[in-house]
């Protein structure tokens, strides 16, 4: 090669790396024409999702046979009434059904009808059709209403035959949680831009948390019985007060968008307080999924107090049992599981020594497990009452370990419905003489 041709080579290298570095610092930097083709990249995404796609994204392939309640041990099984949220064939719906799988009523969740112009989202954030979003956290009421999340998009209280009564219009989600003095706790992340400096750790830009999931800091939202927020507290800020710089930093290598991820909260009962040091009736149990981790807030001051993790993965639902125990939905993993039936499971600690042992399933129980939702529920006579999320299927177990009854939802002949959250109600919760107004009933 001649000293022509290196030059002419080393010149047309230096020029392709000098175009390549200019074109990173502008990705980094979201200069144009950079932040004009992503936005035109992510404005062709959300036409192509809302043209083409027909189910949820978030749907799984049927593992379990059937179709309704295809198990009712009249005997052995708790009666009452189930509420099922999720994603069914008729949409993201609420049902009401017997115990033979009746179905009394229907609340359609239906987004774009309760917030026919949802300007407290942005626009990228704004759902483009019915399969992009997804409903999580549910409390039913005596009067027939529900409290309802939808996924980082806001919360509705609806009444018995589904028409909007107060609608909390946040980036809501999870988890409501009734107080004892009748307000409500409500899962939440603050907005993009109200974020404080010192909570975005490691040089983490606004701008990329909008160009991705547009979430970051977890906050729970104290709301009145009217539906308006009367306080917001910080859980990130308060890992930060707290300088638990570890769990921050081993939980943004799982989640730069999403560190903490709280997914429930439960107050604090006397015989939980009375087996860990400085904590109180009133304090605050809130469970952290992309920390493993469990936490215990001050009922006034919500500094952390107490902290356990190690015996879950990416846990949901921790409650409290009557004698101060925690039970927690181990989501874990399909094929993961340290001396016990792999997959997903419920485990209790106890605080006092903090010794563990697994409730559900024992060695040679046949396993269930969704990598995400779950919820569980202890009832009246000793049962335990599971949704299994992305198996569409709600079950209950007898104090042999055995199911007694079940409920399994196919969405088509390929996947299974979603039941996010399932619970049994005594018979007589409900003060509604009839449901009558529900005429969008649907199977």
């Amino acid at each position: 090669m001649s000293s022509n041709q290196i030059s002419t080579f080393v010149f047309r290298a230096s020029l392709l790396l000098s175009v390549f570095i200019i074109g990173g610092v502008f990705a980094i930097k979201e200069y144009p024409p950079f932040s004009l083709l992503l936005k035109g990249y992510d404005d062709a995404s959300a036409l192509a999702k809302e043209i083409y796609q027909t189910r949820s994204t978030i749907l799984e392939k049927y593992v379990y046979e059937g179709d309704g309640v295809t198990k009712n041990d009249s005997v052995q099984s708790y009666k009452g009434l189930t509420l099922l949220q999720g994603i069914f064939p008729g949409g993201l719906q609420v049902k009401l059904i017997d115990m033979d799988g009746t179905l009394l009523n229907t609340w359609e969740l239906d987004f774009f009808k309760i917030w026919p112009d949802p300007s407290h989202l942005t626009e990228q954030k704004q759902p483009k059709s019915y399969f992009d979003h997804h409903s999580q956290g549910i409390l039913a009421l005596k009067d027939g209403s529900i409290i309802v999340n939808f996924g980082y998009l806001g919360t509705a209280k609806l009444d018995k035959c589904g028409e909007v009564i107060w609608t909390v219009d946040r980036m809501t989600r999870h988890f409501v949680t009734p107080t004892s003095d009748g307000n409500y706790w409500i899962g939440a992340n603050r907005e993009i831009d109200d974020i404080s400096e010192e909570l975005l750790f490691f040089g983490i830009k606004r701008s990329w948390l909008k160009h991705t999931y547009q979430r970051y800091e977890n906050t729970m939202l104290l709301v009145s019985p009217e539906g308006e927020v009367l306080k917001e507290v910080s859980l990130l800020q308060g890992f930060y007060d707290a300088g638990q710089e570890g769990h921050i930093f081993d939980a943004l290598k799982i989640a730069q968008d999403d560190p903490t991820h709280h997914n429930n909260i439960e107050e604090v009962t006397q015989a939980l307080a009375d087996k860990i040091d400085d904590v109180n009736k009133g304090d605050w149990l809130v469970s952290m999924r992309n920390m493993n981790m469990l936490n215990i807030l001050d009922k006034d001051t919500f500094t952390i107090k107490w902290s356990y993790s190690g015996a879950w993965t990416r846990q949901h639902d921790p409650d409290i049992t009557p004698e101060g125990n925690i039970v927690v939905f181990n989501n874990s993993r399909r094929s993961y599981g340290f001396n016990r039936v792999q997959g997903s499971s419920l485990t209790e600690l106890d605080p006092a020594t903090m010794k563990t042992r697994i409730i559900h399933p024992r060695k040679g129980q046949p396993g269930f497990y969704t990598r995400i939702f779950g919820t569980h529920q202890t009832l009246p006579n000793g049962n335990i009452f599971i949704s299994e999320g992305l198996a569409g299927r709600a079950f209950e177990i007898n104090n042999q370990g055995d199911i007694v009854w079940e409920f399994i939802s196919r969405y088509d002949d390929e996947y299974a419905s979603v039941v996010e959250e399932a619970y049994r109600l005594d018979y007589g919760f409900f003060n509604v003489e009839n449901w009558e107004c529900s005429s969008t009933l649907t199977q």
